[in-house]
Order: structure tokens, then C-alpha cells, then sequence
């Protein structure tokens, strides 16, 4: 039996509809009034988890669930040692830098050096400020 890591949220309609066209019904996730985190497939091949989306690579990569479907900018953020084998073409996302509009600054690179940069994609933005040569403090935000 294969097990899938399904994402709560917004991929989680396009992911069941995904399997739902090769025969797999995981649909049960989707009424309301189900609390299961785990569902059987009525065929009895495949069985799915839902999990937090940011929790999908890593039950793939600890052997949890056999396949997972998640963003690329989670499988970016937390770098599993997963294997990232096709895009879906569903659950666009961006990340973005933000200032406050009366804020004299208009792009990244006219930010001053070692500044703070709150984010709840830690590495991500350290990367993006990396390849900007651009030192600043991460602060991991993850609220709102």
C-alpha cells in the first residue's frame, strides 16, 4: 500500500483532484465534518495523511509517506533529501519584500546593510540577501 502526505490548505482541493484522476479518492478530507488525519482510498491501494504543508517533505524523507505534495518554495525552505520529481502546475505562490509604502526604498538592493529582515521563509531570504551581497538579520516570524 502507498501512503501520500496530503497538504492542509490551498493545495489540498488540487492534490485530491490530482489522484482523483488516477483512481485514487481521497476526498473524504474535504467535508467539513470529517476529523481523520488519516484516510484509506475506497480501493484499499493507497492510504493519505494530512499533514501541516510544511510537514509534507519531511514524512517523505523519514519514510512516513511514500510521496508528498508540496510547494516549492517549502522543499526550497527546508531543503529535504527528497526528491522533487515534477511541477503540479497548481498552488502558484511569491515571496516578496516589503516595506511600508511611505518608505523611501523601492528595491531590494537600495536597503541599508544589516538591516532586519523579518520572514517566515528564514532561508529562503537569506539566500535571495546572499546572492545580493546584501548582509542583514533574519528574524523567523511565523505569525502574522
Amino acid at each position: 500500500m502507498i501512503t501520500v502526505a496530503l497538504p492542509k490548505g490551498g493545495l489540498l482541493k488540487d492534490s485530491i483532484r490530482l489522484f482523483q484522476s488516477v483512481g485514487l479518492d481521497f476526498s473524504a478530507f474535504l467535508d467539513s465534518s470529517n476529523r481523520q488525519l488519516q484516510i484509506y482510498d475506497p480501493t484499499g491501494t493507497a492510504k493519505a495523511l494530512l499533514v501541516r504543508t510544511h510537514d509534507v517533505p519531511v514524512y517523505v524523507e523519514y519514510g512516513q509517506a511514500d510521496l508528498g505534495i508540496a510547494g516549492y518554495d517549502v522543499l526550497r525552505e527546508k531543503k529535504p533529501k527528497v526528491a522533487n520529481l515534477i511541477d503540479l502546475q497548481f498552488g502558484k505562490c511569491r515571496l516578496s519584500v516589503a516595506v511600508k509604502e511611505s518608505s523611501s526604498y523601492r528595491r531590494s538592493v537600495d536597503l541599508p546593510p544589516h538591516g532586519r529582515v523579518a520572514s517566515k521563509f528564514v532561508n529562503c531570504a537569506r539566500e535571495y540577501f546572499h546572492n545580493l551581497n546584501l548582509p542583514v538579520e533574519i528574524v523567523p516570524l511565523y505569525g502574522s
